[in-house]
C-alpha cells in the first residue's frame, strides 16, 4: 500500500501506472488507447467540443478535426485524445452532446500490421520519418539497395536478428515479435 501527502502527488502517481499499462505511447506520452473518432458537424469548433466534453466530467487531452489530403479540406471526422481509458470507455457509451445535438462516438481503429522502414529495415516508423535515410539491402543489410546485391544467395541475412532470410521475410523472429506487441 502506497501513501500520498497530497492529491497531486496521487494522481502524478496514478498517470505514471497508467502510462506504464499503455506501453503504445504518442510522441507526448500520452496513450494510444484514449484515441476515438467521431463525426461532428463542421460548424462546431474544436474548443466547443472539448467544453461539451469537460462538461459532463471527460478528461481530454486534445481535439483535432482531421482534413482530407488534396486541398486540406476540413472533414466531419474529429480525432479525440483522452487521458485515461476510463474517459475513453465512458465517451464511446454516452457520444458527445453539443447544445440540442448528440453525436454517436465509434473506437478509433488500430493499425493491425507492423510497421517497416523500407529505408532502414528497422520497425515503428515509416522511410518518411527514417533518421538515418541510408538504403540497407533487404538480402545482406549493407549500405547499398538490393539492385547492387552482387554476393550469393547463400550470403543472405537480416541484420537485426542475423538470420539468414530477407529482411521482409514474414517469419522472422523480429517480425514476429512486433505482430505479438501490436495484437496485445
Amino acid at each position: 500500500m502506497v501513501e500520498f501527502a497530497g492529491g497531486k502527488q496521487r494522481n502524478q502517481s496514478l498517470d505514471k501506472q497508467m502510462n506504464q499499462i499503455h506501453q503504445t505511447n504518442d510522441k507526448n506520452g500520452h496513450s494510444q488507447v484514449g484515441r476515438q473518432s467521431l463525426r461532428v458537424d463542421l460548424e462546431i469548433p474544436e474548443n466547443r467540443i472539448i467544453e461539451a466534453l469537460t462538461k459532463v466530467g471527460l478528461d481530454v487531452i486534445n481535439v483535432t478535426r482531421l482534413n482530407r489530403k488534396e486541398g486540406n479540406i476540413p472533414t466531419s471526422t474529429v480525432k479525440i485524445t483522452f487521458k485515461d481509458a476510463n474517459n475513453q470507455n465512458t465517451f464511446i457509451h454516452t457520444g458527445l452532446q453539443v447544445d440540442s445535438m448528440h453525436f454517436n462516438a465509434e473506437a478509433a481503429s488500430q493499425n493491425k500490421k507492423s510497421v517497416q522502414c523500407y529505408i532502414c529495415l528497422q520497425y515503428n516508423h515509416v522511410a518518411k520519418y527514417c533518421k538515418t535515410k541510408q538504403q540497407k539491402c533487404t538480402k545482406c543489410g549493407d549500405n547499398h539497395c538490393i539492385e547492387q546485391y552482387t554476393a550469393a544467395n547463400d550470403a543472405i541475412k537480416y541484420n537485426n536478428c542475423k538470420g539468414k532470410h530477407l529482411a521482409t521475410a514474414n517469419d522472422c523472429p523480429n517480425f514476429l515479435e512486433q505482430e505479438n506487441r501490436i495484437l496485445n
